[in-house]
């Protein structure tokens, strides 16, 4: 007996994933705040003082702002000063920065510089000219070389 093609299908019935909601306790924030640390802050360029939390501490419609670090054994999520955080029933992490631009300058102030007026396009002309002026090699230059070197003749293949 010799087997050209063989196919096998198998087929178990669907179960879908179900998310346990955790439990709403009357928790505060306070239990879930491990302490403060400093850390970079790519916003004001310095470092600052993060709140750092637990992850494992935080409960459902938990709210606070950034800047925050969220510690757990398997990662830590980082929450800059313009961002806020909420916990949703399930557990999960929910990081808005809609707010990112109005924190910036708030957090900036007076760091912020004015954007200097762009160049118009007739201003950059006569730059550009000059750069080409440059590099083009002087005529002179050229024809002084061309009388050092002599021609090459150029060898003819033919046949004899």
């Amino acid at each position: 007996m010799e087997f050209i093609n063989f196919k096998v299908r198998a087929s178990l019935p669907e179960r879908f994933f179900k998310f346990t909601k955790l439990a709403k306790k009357g928790q505060s924030l306070k239990a879930a705040i491990k302490g403060q640390r400093p850390a970079y802050s790519g916003i004001t360029k310095d470092f600052i003082p993060y709140t750092v939390y637990d992850r494992y501490k935080l409960f459902p419609d938990a709210k606070f702002k950034g800047p925050a670090i969220i510690e757990e054994k398997e990662s830590t999520v980082i929450v800059g000063e313009d961002a806020t955080v909420s916990v949703d029933d399930y557990g999960f992490l929910w990081v808005d920065l809609t707010e990112v631009k109005g924190a910036r300058d708030k957090v900036q102030g007076e760091k912020t510089k004015p954007k200097a007026a762009k160049p118009s396009a007739r201003s950059s002309k006569p730059k550009v000219r000059e750069l080409k002026r440059r590099a083009k090699p002087d005529n002179t230059k050229v024809q002084a070389l061309k009388r050092r070197v002599p021609a090459a003749k150029p060898k003819m293949k033919g046949a004899k």
